[in-house]
């Protein structure tokens, strides 16, 4: 005898990233959690990557900032943003005698 479940359709998915990992949310049209996945990113060289208790819960408050529609999106970056930044973090005595 076989049982038969209704299969639960993801409304939002949260994803957190972390340096080893991927920490998967799904939440239903509710907005209720019904499927937490951690997964290796490919390219690990650690065994066994340590897993925070607080990774889970930050893939799901991820899922619920999607869906409000209130919540402000930060823009991608430009390529002159990005060399500005890294000039911001390159080291002080550098940046100083390259200056005119």
């Amino acid at each position: 005898m076989s049982h038969k479940t209704a299969a639960t359709i993801a409304h939002t998915i949260g994803i957190d990233t972390g340096k080893n990992t991927l920490h998967l949310v799904g939440l239903d049209d509710k907005g209720q959690s019904f499927c937490g996945k951690r997964s290796l990113a490919t390219g690990s060289q650690s065994g066994s990557p340590i897993c925070h208790k607080n990774d889970f819960r930050d893939a799901h408050a991820i899922a619920e900032a999607v869906q409000r529609p209130s919540t402000r999106c930060v823009p991608v970056k430009t390529a002159d943003q990005l060399d500005l930044q890294t000039l911001h973090r390159c080291d002080p005595a550098w940046s100083a005698n390259e200056q005119p």
